[in-house]
């Protein structure tokens, strides 16, 4: 239903590498991370930049945004897209 249920990020593939070496067979749900940051379209970029930078326990560079009414995804944010505009 187009609804952000989890991302994979390149530190969730790392996690996975230390665990097994068989990731071709493995499903995208066991290592994604569920409920990940996110930020409504109303947001301005400042304030994605400060989620983005302050999240704990570290911070991120891309950052779903979705509808705060549903939870539809809408897009992506790059923080290098910010920084670039």
């Amino acid at each position: 239903e187009e609804n952000l249920i989890g991302i994979v990020t390149d530190g969730d593939l790392r996690r996975a590498l230390q665990c097994t070496e068989d990731l071709v067979n493995k499903k995208v749900g066991q290592f994604m991370t569920e409920f990940p940051e996110t930020i409504s379209p109303q947001k301005s970029l400042g304030e994605a930049i400060d989620v983005m930078e302050k999240r704990n326990p570290s911070p991120i560079s891309i950052l779903p945004v979705v509808n705060p009414e549903d939870s539809k995804l809408l897009g992506l944010l790059r923080l290098h897209d910010i920084l670039g505009s």
